[in-house]
């Protein structure tokens, strides 16, 4: 969002963002602030998962192709995991 806020704040000051109204220039506002109002705010806490030991990788694949997740997240070719092993 930040990024966008500041394209549209360096097109503002070029004045691609005025139009004019009975004669009058008037600046748009940046729909950066709408929307900002609109959003619920995020957590600042990022939240990670452990790391899974090496060794309980084959039974957390076994489980994951039983489960009902989407393909991409099925990331392992069963022979190119059975290579490795």
């Amino acid at each position: 969002m930040r990024r966008v806020n500041v394209v549209l704040d360096y097109c503002s000051v070029s004045g691609h963002r005025t139009i004019n109204a009975n004669c009058t220039k008037i600046t748009l506002p940046s729909p950066c602030d709408g929307i900002r109002t609109a959003l619920p705010k995020q957590s600042a806490i990022e939240k990670h998962h452990k790391a899974l030991p090496y060794s309980e990788l084959p039974e957390f694949i076994t489980k994951l192709r039983t489960t009902n997740a989407a393909l991409s997240v099925k990331f392992c070719d069963h022979a190119k995991c059975s290579d490795r092993s």
